[in-house]
């Protein structure tokens, strides 16, 4: 589970706006499902790639965006009279807090001063739905980073079928290993739709100043092109992660759909 310590104060690189996001001590990566598209089902910390939508109606990155400030994390208001409080054996004994201890744990602002504070808080930028993500593909991104960020969830998004597909597969053939051990799949032919939007992802992926191969590798074996997936992989420098394992298995099997896998 995510840890909340405050509020950062942005500002957006479209017009300027600030806006607030919060400001995490801890993030919990944990997710029910973990696909090789990238797409993880009920995770819990759903993040949108960064995608928001600015006051102006502008979509943005939050790694793009300025760091304006942070407000940090309210603490209980003091108790009254914490300042007579005293640090004598009697409130020792009786385990009241010291005039030291109020001071460090709680806020010993007036009523007055922490509303302004808390009513000085810009909004939030908005989430970006994946009903959204057709019309802004149609309408244009001048952006690239944008969009490279807007056709990869068109991506997962419209993998969606699939991925009931395969589940509904795996549970009708729970003697087949779901490691990728197996070269029985669900059929996976992507709709020109799909097709478009994957080529075109893999054009913004590989004029990034550092492409994600293993992402390459995955997005040319749905559309069948598995030599190319091979080179991609081959690119990859290091040791070999859990999904590269996978989706080298994968190729070997000529599979094509998404397919659901364990770190």
């Amino acid at each position: 589970m995510a840890r909340v310590s405050g509020t950062n104060i942005i500002k957006s690189p479209c017009c300027g706006a600030l806006m607030s996001t919060p400001a995490y001590a801890s993030i919990n990566f944990s997710a029910w499902e973990y696909w090789t598209d990238g797409h993880a089902d009920g995770s819990l910390a759903p993040s949108g790639e960064g995608l928001r939508r600015c006051l102006c109606g502008q979509c943005f990155l939050l790694s793009t965006a300025d760091h304006v400030g942070k407000i940090w994390k309210l603490k209980p208001p003091a108790p009254r009279g914490w300042e007579r409080r005293k640090d004598n054996w009697w409130n020792r004994l009786l385990g009241r807090e010291t005039a030291v201890q109020i001071y460090e744990r709680y806020d010993i602002r007036s009523a007055a001063e922490i509303h302004a504070e808390q009513s000085s808080i810009p909004p939030r930028p908005e989430h970006v739905h994946n009903s959204e993500l057709a019309a802004l593909i149609n309408a244009g991104l001048a952006d690239l980073q944008v969009e490279e960020v807007v056709r990869r969830l068109y991506w997962r998004y419209l993998n969606a079928p699939i991925r009931e597909t395969y589940r509904t597969f795996r549970e009708s053939n729970k003697d087949v290993n779901a490691a990728g051990e197996s070269s029985t799949f669900p059929d996976f032919h992507p709709t020109p739709e799909q097709t478009e939007n994957m080529l075109r992802l893999i054009e913004l992926i590989k004029a990034s100043g550092a492409p994600d191969w293993l992402e390459l590798a995955e997005l040319y074996r749905e559309l069948g092109d598995m030599d190319a997936a091979r080179h991609a992989l081959s690119c990859i420098t290091g040791e070999k992660e859990t999904l590269h394992d996978m989706t080298e298995k994968l190729i070997v099997l000529n599979a094509r759909c998404p397919v659901r896998f364990s770190y």
